[in-house]
C-alpha cells in the first residue's frame, strides 16, 4: 500500500475509533440519562403520588369542613327561623298588649261619657221629677179650689133653690 492509502486507511481507523469510541460515550450517555429519566420520573411519580393523597386528604377536609359549615348553616338558619318566630309571637303580643290598652281606654272613655251622661240625664230628671211634683202640687190645689168652687156653687145654687123653691 502506498504511504497515501496507509495514511488514509490509518485515518479511517482512527475515525472509526473516534466513532466507536463517541458511540459508546453515546450509548454511555444514554444509559446514564435514561437511569436518570428512569430515576426523575419514579421520584416524579412518587412526588406527584404524594401530592395525590394530600389533595385528597385536603379534599377530605375540605368536604368534612363543607359538612360541618352546612350543619352551622343549618343550625343558623334553624335559629333564625326560632328567633323569626320569637320575634313574630312576641311583635303579636305587643300589638294584642297596646289593643288592649286601647279598648281598655276606650271602655274607660266611653264609660266617663256614659257617667257623665247619666249624671246630666240624672240632673234633668231630678229637675223633671220637681217640676212633676210642683206641678201635682199645682193640679191638688186647683183640684181643692174646684172642690171650694163646687161647693160654693152648690151651696149658692141650693140656697138660690131654696129660695126660690122656698122652704
Amino acid at each position: 500500500m502506498s504511504d497515501i492509502k496507509c495514511d488514509y486507511y490509518k485515518y479511517l481507523l482512527d475515525f472509526q475509533k473516534e466513532i466507536k469510541q463517541i458511540k459508546s460515550e453515546n450509548e454511555a450517555n444514554i444509559k446514564i440519562i435514561k437511569q436518570k429519566n428512569k430515576e426523575k420520573y419514579q421520584q416524579l411519580e412518587t412526588e406527584n403520588k404524594n401530592k395525590i393523597e394530600n389533595l385528597e386528604k385536603i379534599i377530605e377536609q375540605k368536604e368534612v369542613k363543607i359538612t360541618s359549615i352546612k350543619e352551622d348553616i343549618k343550625q343558623c338558619t334553624n335559629k333564625l327561623e326560632v328567633d323569626n318566630d320569637q320575634k313574630i309571637k312576641l311583635f303579636q303580643k305587643e300589638i294584642t298588649n297596646k289593643l288592649e290598652q286601647q279598648f281598655k281606654e276606650n271602655c274607660q272613655s266611653l264609660e266617663l261619657k256614659i257617667q257623665k251622661i247619666e249624671e246630666e240625664n240624672k240632673d234633668k230628671i231630678t229637675n223633671l221629677e220637681e217640676i212633676l211634683q210642683q206641678k201635682d202640687e199645682k193640679i191638688n190645689l186647683l183640684e181643692g179650689e174646684i172642690k171650694k168652687v163646687d161647693l160654693n156653687v152648690l151651696v149658692i145654687y141650693r140656697s138660690k133653690l131654696w129660695q126660690r123653691f122656698g122652704s
